[in-house]
Parts: structure tokens; C-alpha cells; sequence
């Protein structure tokens, strides 16, 4: 799951999304807003979470509308609707908490 976000690039994929019927994702962002911005962005730390049974425990009230593509659908894009912070509680890939 992680080679195929990073091959499309993505941000974060569900397993649904290739094919796999099981409660998992991955989620890859820079820690830092601002290593996005840097001319040279691959050299910036990103920070990989893979989430098994993932579930959202706190969500902000605020929220913010952005352009996202849809790594099921290549090339499709829309305007979505985030909330600016979650919480997320679920298992890592060894079963810890």
C-alpha cells in the first residue's frame, strides 16, 4: 500500500482502494508545513502512519475546503471538505495500540 501512494503520489490510501477488504491505511506528510514549500521537498522528513482498524475518535469544528485527487480514479479531481485536525486511534502494524 505505501509503494503504490507513493508511485501515484498520494497522502494517505485505504485499502479498499487496491483491492484489499480489510480496516487499514497509510498516511505520509511532511511534519513540517513548510518542508512542502522547499525547492528540494524530497529531502524533507515526511512521517509514515499505517493505521490498522482505524477509527476517528475527535474531529476540530473547523474546517477547509481543498482540491484532492482520488488515487481509485486517476486524474479526478474535486473539491473537498476537511476538518483542519482529527484524531485517529487504531493499531499499528504489530498490533500495538
Amino acid at each position: 500500500m505505501v509503494e503504490t501512494m507513493r508511485a501515484a503520489p498520494g497522502v494517505g490510501l485505504a485499502a479498499p482502494q487496491v483491492s484489499a477488504l480489510q480496516r487499514v491505511i497509510v498516511v505520509e506528510y511532511y511534519e513540517n508545513e513548510e518542508d512542502e514549500e522547499l525547492e528540494d521537498a524530497a529531502e524533507a522528513p515526511k512521517k509514515l502512519y499505517t493505521i490498522v482498524n482505524p477509527e476517528i475518535t475527535r474531529r476540530s469544528t473547523d474546517v477547509e475546503v481543498g482540491t484532492e485527487g482520488c488515487l481509485s480514479v486517476p486524474g479526478y479531481n474535486g473539491e473537498v471538505e476537511r476538518h483542519l485536525a482529527v484524531t485517529v486511534k487504531g493499531q499499528n502494524r504489530y498490533g500495538q495500540r
